[in-house]
């Protein structure tokens, strides 16, 4: 088991201000909100039903309890939903567009998991998926502030109109 910390991709947060023909910079008072959650992607072609516990330490992995049916792709939300706002001033200066983006930084945990069958397969009612003691199976959990708050980076961005 093995954790490190990554960001994840900058999004737009706020609507675009505009200041293409002003003369003058432009304050604005832009309000942003960002939500981000943990995810877990699993695809099987099994011909019975399945469910996943995680072989994580964190406390957003710890048990996934997710149930999955056969032949299906499914991406699976686990944990609580992280979220960010704030109101942040934006000044556009004359001839150009602005807006916000949020970055966010996650935690990343590596392990395997604890693959749940509803009855026996193949002699056995769990599987360690790729194997216990793996490290290649990932996920990504928000990080969060004290405050409860998602952790990231607010980031103005300014473009020529």
């Amino acid at each position: 088991m093995s954790h490190d910390f990554s960001e994840g991709r900058a999004s737009q947060v706020s609507t675009e201000y505009y200041n293409c023909h002003g003369t003058t910079t432009n304050s604005e008072s832009a309000s942003w909100s960002y939500s981000t959650s943990a995810s877990v992607a699993r695809e099987t072609n099994s011909s019975s039903g399945w469910s996943l516990s995680g072989g994580f330490s964190d406390g957003v992995a710890a048990t996934l309890g997710l149930d999955g049916q056969s032949g299906s792709s499914t991406t699976y939300t686990t944990g609580t939903t992280s979220t960010a706002m704030q109101t942040y001033t934006l000044n556009v200066p004359p001839g150009q567009k602005a807006w916000l983006t949020f970055v966010p930084k996650y935690r990343r945990s590596h392990g395997w998991l604890e693959v749940h069958y509803g009855s026996r397969m193949y002699g056995h009612f769990f599987w360690y998926y790729p194997y216990q003691g793996a490290s290649n199976v990932t996920v990504l959990t928000p990080r969060t502030l004290p405050n409860g708050m998602a952790d990231g980076d607010i980031k103005p961005v300014y473009v020529r109109c």
